[in-house]
């Protein structure tokens, strides 16, 4: 009976449903929801959409809805783009990107189409009438006709854009970028927007210059959804009135000179972003700017450049030094500060100290001092989770190893410019067994340094030589020590121990070979990128066959090296690691 049946259960003839007609019968079922349809029309572009509106009418539903959800209409699809079909489907546009704002906003979007609009980004574009922009920027003075003429840079085209923005109550991020046509467009957009009530969330603004903080705290109080602001390039403080009625009829954009204080209160934003900011103070007057972000918890400054005086191209570091900025932030948890051209050290300390618990700090392309890092640890070593600060200048690898030793939570770790010496890299056990990734500049210098040193001494060669053995047996102790260091990792996924030249002498990272002490590292199975200097050849097929076996999850080993002096791996080598771990 039961061969009978075995036989009968797979002949031919057999009721029962094959696992691939399960499976298609699954995916058909699946694709009836139309949850499922929209999920997976995300992830296809616009030529398969339209393919999927073939199908029925209900796909051409879904995917249809999915076709139009963003659109970005530059010059050439303006040419293609059909009116009528814009009107007919404009309630399914979720986010609008305009790139030559001019010929559509007069017509095209005009209410009551595309009125469900969440994300408008205003991108316009100078390739038209390029001779007449060039001619209008360098003018100073703008005639109160010009706003009629029907051309790409008539400033009409800004109310045309605001309208748009209010016949669409859902809208919850705004970016805009009109300081590229005129900073008139820029001003006329920014006193419309901070005169509106609103329920942004998210807010971009470029060029917006600003004699005190009104505006932009109009603008927080009209928007008490606001939740993310980025400010790129403004200008907070003393400006001349560069606008006037005779300029602009019926418009009250004006700007007052010589603020005795600056004072910007973020209310509820809890992301605040100031790219190229500046503040622009009387010259001999001592003017205060403070910043109250109670509620920011992160917070990005990229070309900060501080105070400056009027009327004058360089700041004086002594008025840097007198009219200091406050900041005050004490729910700030993510800070990053890049470029920070005159005051970087203070405004770093000044974040450190308003902070309560900062988990993570990225310092980029900046001028430090040891003494901020001493103050970062200080006060948030237990919080920290994040610090990177590649690229840093000032700091020396004393730093980071104090980091390391300090913050018992720390999962990432990238260090400045200044190189780790090898010696002090093991003076004191990491107590950050957490770390999964990191990247430092090791100096481990050559032994053809050694032979030098021993040869500017005036030592004979049999004297050299058995320096030289003697410097090779502490230098392969001190292979062994870091490794030792690095064992206790074990979570470790990333390492990265940069070169470092400095004259003659090359410093190196460390060896990747078995000889060198790598088999300390079996505890860390969660590898998955390395990067070595110098020569692949150091890893041999018995480091191959190791690296397989301890290190399941390697994905790549990448090379810091001169590529063209370097010989490739070896063949043998590279058909143990496989096709699945990359090496260049």
């Amino acid at each position: 009976m039961g061969k009978s049946h075995a036989r009968s259960s797979s002949s031919p003839h057999s009721t029962h449903p094959t696992y691939t007609q399960v499976t298609d019968s699954i995916m058909e079922d699946a694709l009836r929801l139309s949850e499922i349809r929209s999920h997976i029309g995300s992830f296809l572009d616009k030529s398969d959409l339209v393919q999927c509106m073939f199908v029925c009418r209900k796909w051409a539903t879904d995917f249809r809805r999915l076709l139009w959800r963003e659109l970005e209409l530059s010059e050439s699809e303006f040419e293609t783009m059909n009116k009528d079909l814009l009107h007919k489907y404009g309630h399914l546009i979720r986010t609008l990107t305009i790139y030559d704002p001019m010929p559509l906003l007069h017509d095209w979007f005009a209410p009551p189409f595309c009125c469900n609009l969440v994300e408008i980004n205003i991108r316009p574009s100078l390739r038209r009438n390029q001779e007449l922009v060039s001619i209008w920027l360098e003018s100073s003075v703008v005639s109160a006709s010009y706003d009629q003429a029907v051309t790409f840079m008539s400033v009409d085209s800004v109310r045309k854009a605001f309208q748009l923005i209010k016949c669409n109550p859902g809208l919850r991020r705004l970016s805009e970028q009109w300081s590229t046509l005129s900073p008139m467009h820029t001003a006329i957009f920014k006193e419309l927007l901070c005169q509106e009530k609103m329920a942004l969330e998210e807010l971009s603004t470029s060029y917006w210059k600003m004699s005190t903080t009104k505006d932009l705290h109009s603008l927080i109080d009209h928007d008490p959804q606001l939740r993310k602001l980025t400010l790129f390039r403004p200008t907070i403080g003393y400006t001349s009135t560069w606008i006037t009625e005779e300029h602009m009829p019926g418009s009250t954009v004006t700007f007052h000179s010589s603020p005795k204080s600056l004072l910007l209160e973020l209310g509820d934003i809890s992301e605040f972003s100031m790219t190229g900011g500046r503040l622009i103070i009387p010259r001999s007057t001592n003017v205060s700017f403070e910043i109250h972000a109670h509620n920011v918890t992160r917070m990005s400054l990229a070309g900060f450049q501080g105070l400056f005086l009027e009327q004058q191209r360089e700041p004086e570091p002594s008025s840097l030094v007198r009219q200091v900025t406050a900041w005050h932030c004490s729910k700030l948890t993510k800070l990053r500060l890049t470029q920070d051209e005159f005051d970087a050290v203070h405004t770093a300390t000044a974040l450190f100290v308003s902070a309560e618990r900062l988990k993570d700090v990225e310092i980029q392309d900046c001028t430090m001092c040891s003494t901020v890092i001493r103050d970062l640890i200080a006060r948030h070593a237990v919080a920290l989770q994040r610090i990177n600060l590649w690229g840093t200048i000032g700091l020396s690898g004393l730093d980071s190893q104090l980091i390391l030793t300090s913050c018992p939570n720390l999962l990432h770790f990238g260090g400045s410019n200044s190189p780790l010496r090898g010696s002090d890299m093991v003076k004191e056990p990491w107590i950050c067994r957490q770390l999964q990734t990191l990247s430092v500049i090791l100096d481990m210098p050559t032994l053809e340094t050694h032979v030098n040193d021993d040869a500017d001494a005036g030592d004979d060669r049999e004297d050299a030589s058995q320096h030289l053995e003697a410097r090779v047996a502490e230098r392969q102790v001190l292979y062994r020590a870091i490794y030792d260091q690095l064992a206790s990792l074990k979570q470790l996924q990333y390492i990265k121990f940069g070169g470092f030249s400095r004259g003659k002498v090359h410093a190196t990272g460390i060896p990747w070979s078995l000889d060198a002490g790598l088999d300390r590292l079996r505890g860390l199975s969660k590898m998955e990128t390395i990067f070595v200097t110098e020569s692949l050849t150091e890893i041999g097929v018995e480091e191959a066959q190791w690296i397989k076996k301890h290190w399941p999850r390697l994905k790549r080993i990448r090379r810091l090296d001169d590529r063209s002096t370097v010989r490739a791996v070896d063949s043998a080598v590279q058909e143990i690691l496989g096709s699945n771990i990359e090496v260049f």
